[in-house]
């Protein structure tokens, strides 16, 4: 793997498979800084014939008739990439090149003008007959990390597990509704402290949900084979926060000696997923103050590397953030190592009800209740954003019900849900989309 251009062998004839933002950068750094580098086509997997920043464009399919030194993999999915050839029996010399310098996000807070009342309740009505796309699911509010950008370090709320009769019927209610896809990832906590995750996961199959993701810290992923390989066979994509791969980087931004732990546990994830013949897409998501480019120096993205390039972990730059949110409020200036950004409050006076608030979307909390906003709460879950209580018989008729609709009036009357307020995630939903 490669950031700097300069890091490829020379004097060599190469085709990039890309043909994207990120392909068209890398294109023309080449062009300006390596011009002992003879690009001989462009490469993708669906696009046959024309030309892609004044290079010739082919199809993946027509790759063996190009004679070349070296491909250069220059796509976010690279991993598929990487599938790819092999499923075609291609096995060229390759460099895959993480972009460590992405777009940078714009610092404007996302705001929308007043609306009229009518207009937004006639917007709430007609997201009524929508579905949500997902819901997410909080397990357990139990947590074996104490990140320094997480309110957990101060939640003082008891530690509870949904319970296997609360999440059957979260689970027959999102199939009843068609709300397929189930996330495990938690307004807070760590999912893989559920000892009953491995039997949810299977009955959310047999009732008829056809995508699982989860987000994790990665502690305990190699603890128990048999649940990786689970894992790794039943969820589309398995999402693992890092602060980067050192002791140091965990003792200082997660506030756990647990890099080792962890380091293990992703060797295992790719041991099985190789013997499984493939599996979820495991995506490395990084959560440090450095620059990208020093994580890829850490001792444990070395030892990870074959593993990464063989597509087996995934490693992304734009996955990664330095600027975190406040967590309601909870967490304020100075509370951060310096790098980490906090992001101000965005919700300014008379702005519409967030996006979030009007789709409904939502999780799931372990006491089995339903709550709308899947980001942030202020102090306790059960707060007056919970639309169904936990002996709700089908959850999911919640979404866009009385108790909904109230806090969508109550917000138009300038009375917002307390997580809301000092929020720094609000977003507007904008009116086109529904």
């Amino acid at each position: 793997m490669f950031h700097d251009e300069k890091d490829l062998p020379g004097d060599s004839r190469i085709c990039v498979y890309g043909a994207g933002s990120r392909a068209a950068r890398l294109l023309r750094r080449l062009a300006a800084n390596r011009p002992d580098l003879e690009v001989a086509c462009v490469v993708d997997s669906f696009s046959d014939g024309g030309m892609f920043e004044g290079l010739p464009l082919r199809n993946v399919a027509h790759l063996a008739e190009e004679t070349f030194d070296y491909l250069v993999v220059s796509a976010y999915r690279y991993d598929e990439v990487v599938r790819t050839l092999s499923a075609r029996g291609l096995s060229p010399r390759y460099y895959v090149h993480v972009d460590c310098d992405p777009p940078a996000a714009s610092p404007e807070l996302l705001t929308a003008p007043p609306r009229e009342r009518r207009q937004v309740l006639d917007q709430f009505e007609a997201l009524s007959r929508r579905r949500t796309g997902q819901v997410n699911v909080t397990l357990t509010n139990a947590c074996n990390s104490r990140c320094v950008f997480c309110a957990y370090p101060g939640y003082t709320e008891p530690r509870a597990v949904m319970t296997r009769e609360h999440f059957a019927r979260l689970a027959s209610s999102m199939a009843a509704h068609g709300e397929l896809t189930m996330d495990f990832s938690p307004l807070i906590g760590e999912s893989l402290l559920d000892p009953g995750l491995a039997d949810k996961i299977r009955h959310a199959r047999q009732a008829g949900i056809q995508r699982l993701l989860i987000t994790s810290n990665g502690l305990l992923l190699g603890r128990d084979e048999a649940l990786l390989q689970l894992l790794l066979s039943e969820c589309e994509t398995i999402s693992v926060s890092t602060p980067g791969l050192s002791r140091e980087a965990y003792r200082r931004i997660f506030r756990v000696d647990a890099f080792r732990q962890v380091l293990d546990g992703l060797r295992q994830v790719a041991a099985v997923k190789r013997r499984l013949g493939g599996g979820a897409h495991v995506n490395l998501c990084l959560r440090s103050p450095r620059p990208p480019q020093a994580a890829l120096d850490d001792e444990g993205f070395r030892e990870l590397l074959p593993f990464i390039k063989e597509g087996l972990l995934f490693f992304d730059p734009g996955d990664g953030c330095v600027e975190f949110d406040n967590w309601s409020g909870a967490l304020v200036a100075g509370q951060l190592p310096e790098g980490l950004r906090l992001k101000p409050p965005a919700v300014t006076p008379g702005a519409p009800p967030c996006d979030f608030i009007l789709r409904g979307a939502c999780t799931a909390l372990p006491d089995g209740s339903l709550r709308l906003c899947p980001c942030r709460f202020l102090e306790t879950l059960r707060d007056d954003l919970v639309i169904a209580d936990p002996d709700h018989p089908d959850p999911l008729a919640a979404l866009h019900g009385p108790r909904h609709e109230r806090i969508v009036l109550d917000w138009l009357d300038g009375r917002l849900p307390r997580a809301c307020a000092g929020c720094s995630l609000y977003r507007p939903c904008a009116e086109q989309n529904t």
